[in-house]
């Protein structure tokens, strides 16, 4: 029997799980196919894939490394790519770029179905400079799928605005063992918690706002062309101790982070997911989000704010001073995660690729 080639940009630890449980639903019919690997912030390709019990290839690509407004954008055109007839459909994901166009052009042409895995929440994503391509591109992209598997309910819509003739859910997830843990919060004072890269579009002087004249403290972890401005921005609204900057640390480290804390901060323009969001709430972090988010799906409303709205977040940062609160947000947060397992997501996407 025929099998599947799955195209994806890098591997990440999260991409890893759920690849492992796809691979384990298809009997090991399926070869992935990563690119992309000279970005320089995607280092650690080799420590990601050791857990890997998927078959994969990493293809040779050119990266074109593009900067506006402070946010960082790649481009990336793999030098080569396997015969596409032998697969009997391929997944096309990624960036939804030229390459991915490149892509669905050729799989349409030699009569090979193909699969869009999606989490672009937007036309903006990439940065506003590319909304002009961007929107014959995904159009033919989209249009030309035989099913687009969207990350969140975003993603979805987007797709469907820009010619999707078929869509269905299912969120990106990974194996949450690795952060759980029960806790009891108890302190009126929480502590709050950023983790990302320090990128305009990451909205992090949004929370220096919320912060301003309260007697919360945050820590940052991670680091980006934007950090000394942030540092700055801090100072100059008087927040001086109450925020600390910890600076990149390793993933293997993070969850000892996360159990800190007590709020985990998400203020992005735009986040196509936010694994940080399920990494917080699955180590007893709770996690208070804007509302173009992709996790958001995973959240009561009651901690999402609109994009933008220092004031709004500021609200619910002083509501969840109440620790009992807290623990029961989280009681009912972490119900959700237990349904959002990679064999969840491996299931509904199995089924988009078996159908004929």
């Amino acid at each position: 029997m025929r099998e599947y080639a799955f195209f994806t940009n890098f591997p990440t630890p999260q991409k890893v799980d759920m690849f492992n449980a796809l691979s384990d639903r298809l009997g090991g019919r399926v070869k992935f196919f990563f690119y992309a690997k000279e970005v320089e912030k995607r280092k650690g390709w080799e420590q990601v894939l050791g857990g890997a019990r998927f078959r994969y290839e990493i293809l040779k690509s050119s990266v074109r490394r593009l900067y506006f407004g402070g946010d960082e954008n790649y481009v990336f055109l793999p030098t080569g790519i396997p015969e596409l007839v032998k697969f009997r459909k391929i997944v096309v994901s990624g960036g939804l770029g030229p390459f991915e166009l490149f892509l669905s052009l050729k799989a349409q042409s030699l009569g090979v179905p193909y699969v869009v895995w999606s989490g672009a929440p937007s036309l903006l994503l990439g940065g506003w400079w590319g909304v002009p391509y961007r929107i014959p591109l995904r159009f033919f992209i989209f249009s030309g799928a035989e099913t687009v598997v969207a990350a969140t309910s975003m993603a979805a819509k987007h797709s469907k605005r820009l010619g999707a003739k078929k869509v269905v859910i299912a969120h990106t997830t990974f194996d949450m063992s690795r952060f759980w843990y029960e806790r009891e919060h108890t302190s009126s004072t929480p502590k709050l918690l950023f983790v990302g890269r320090l990128i305009p579009r990451k909205r992090v002087e949004d929370l220096f706002r919320a912060m301003a004249g309260s007697d919360l403290s945050l820590t940052i972890v991670g680091d980006g062309p934007h950090r000394s401005y942030l540092e700055a921005s801090s100072e100059r609204l008087g927040l001086g101790k109450q925020v600390s900057f910890r600076g990149w640390v390793p993933y293997e480290d993070l969850k000892e982070i996360y159990r800190k804390h007590d709020i985990l901060v998400l203020p992005a323009r735009w986040e196509v997911f936010g694994f940080v969001v399920v990494e917080a709430a699955a180590s007893g972090v709770v996690p208070v989000v804007s509302s173009e988010v992709g996790a958001k799906d995973l959240l009561p409303e009651r901690l999402v704010f609109p994009i933008g709205n220092a004031e709004a977040m500021r609200r619910i940062l002083f509501e969840l001073k109440d620790p009992n609160l807290r623990n029961r947000i989280l009681e009912s947060v972490k119900v959700r995660l237990r349904d959002a397992t990679p064999q969840s997501w491996a299931k509904t996407f199995a089924e988009a690729l078996e159908k004929s």
